[in-house]
């Protein structure tokens, strides 16, 4: 018996499906720091958070490699909870970074440097995650493909301006850009 093959066609459906994808990247708070200090709570159902008390200045930080499909930077947002209910309010945060090659010759990645003013963002729900960008968002406007940066999230919890009146729990940072492949 004599086997055929039929080839199937293949459809070329072009570059614009590889090209200009936008791609979230997630970096959990587990892998972050606060304030120097390793520190993730399990407390609320074993989620790695980073607590950020009120009356405080305090903030956690994220460090990771621009991923090698970087085009250009969409947003970064912070998803973070607070609780309990009755935790409503504005909370007074930024973020701030610092980016660049491993080694420019100068400091490690820190050839480039954002830092937005700090501003008020409403809580939006109480007891829930929240995934907002800050008020004055950041730009990276030299950030490239195979930088480092490094990602800093301060909540001014001792300005009148921020009201929730509780701790807030950072789960991560979304890091939002324009991928090819």
């Amino acid at each position: 018996m004599e086997s055929t093959i039929t080839p199937i066609p293949l459809i070329y459906h072009g570059d614009e499906k590889h090209n200009n994808v936008e791609r979230e990247l997630f970096i959990p708070a587990g892998a972050s720091h606060k304030d120097g200090t390793d520190l993730w709570d399990t407390a609320n159902d074993h989620i790695p958070e980073v607590e950020l008390a009120d009356g405080l200045d305090e903030s956690c930080s994220f460090i990771f490699k621009v991923p090698d499909d970087f085009v250009s930077f969409v947003k970064a947002e912070i998803a973070w909870y607070n609780r309990p209910a009755t935790a409503v309010g504005n909370m007074r945060w930024r973020l701030l970074a610092t980016y660049g090659a491993m080694w420019d010759g100068v400091q490690l990645y820190r050839a480039h440097s954002d830092t937005p003013a700090l501003a008020v963002t409403a809580t939006g729900n109480s007891d829930a995650l929240n995934v907002q960008e800050p008020e004055n968002p950041l730009t990276l406007a030299d950030l490239a493909t195979g930088d480092y940066i490094g990602i800093r999230m301060l909540r001014s919890g001792t300005h009148v301006d921020d009201t929730i009146g509780e701790s807030v729990y950072v789960h991560g940072l979304i890091f939002t850009y324009i991928a090819t492949h």
